[in-house]
């Protein structure tokens, strides 16, 4: 991956900091974005337009793409409110959406969204996110057909992945305020 240049979103952390550390291994210069910026990543808000094609804007162009960014929301399907809901809704599809637009508007030869085995398998008190990941899983398929045959739209299901943030995989209460947690 000489020469090809990245973007991660979501790279501060989780599955977006694997996805960075794995393409610098491979030799590609990387950018990463997220809103936990440290001084060492882009600033962006996958689910605002305005904050997505700002990002777009600065890195110039790229090789790859990965929308790493996600949020998970673990609640009773009866108990999560429609704000929480529509909070999953925004930042795991809307942001792979606006994230995908820019990707391929900019010139990106590669886009690649992560989804989850949730999507297929679904899990008690992750409805939002289940239905969320799914629908990833639907805007792949129609953009890997839409824009045929340059760039290659792919998604990830990856399985459970150990997150310091992860409270369902480690039984520790990680973000008592709500229960999002960024993975």
């Amino acid at each position: 991956m000489k020469g090809q240049r990245a973007l991660v979103t979501g790279a501060a952390s989780g599955i977006g900091a694997a996805c960075l550390e794995a393409l610098q291994d491979a030799g590609a210069e990387v950018i990463g974005a997220d809103l936990n910026t440290s001084g060492a990543f882009a600033y962006v808000v996958v689910s605002d337009p305005a904050s997505v094609a700002a990002l777009f804007a600065q890195t110039g162009p790229l090789d790859i793409v990965v929308n790493a960014a996600g949020i998970l929301i673990e609640s009773p399907a009866l108990d999560m409110t429609p704000d929480a809901f529509d909070r999953q809704i925004a930042v795991n599809l809307r942001g792979s959406f606006l994230v995908s637009q820019a990707a391929v508007k900019s010139g990106a030869t590669s886009l690649i969204l992560i989804a989850s085995e949730l999507a297929h398998l679904g899990r008690a008190n992750f409805a939002a996110y289940c239905a969320s990941k799914a629908r990833v899983i639907g805007l792949t398929r129609a953009q890997a057909q839409e824009f045929a045959p340059k760039p290659p739209v792919n998604a990830d299901p990856p399985r459970p992945t150990a997150s310091p943030k992860a409270s369902f995989m480690t039984g520790q209460t990680i973000c008592p305020s709500g229960g999002a947690v960024m993975l």
